[in-house]
């Protein structure tokens, strides 16, 4: 989660939302000899998309 927020609208009508950040997991590259794995966990990469998602919907 990259951020939490209220927007409100007339001061009647509020819309609690995130912002979710996402990641995928890092393939191994044997050309370049790099490991997807360091201590058994799995290497991520931060990718360049986000979602806003209605809060209502994830609780």
């Amino acid at each position: 989660v990259l951020l939490l927020g209220e927007l409100f609208a007339n001061n009647s009508y509020k819309i609690a939302f995130t912002m979710i950040k996402w990641y995928e997991y890092c393939k191994s590259n044997q050309r370049d000899h790099e490991v997807s794995e360091i201590y058994g966990c799995s290497q991520l990469s931060i990718l360049n998309d986000y979602n806003v998602v209605p809060l209502d919907s994830i609780m």
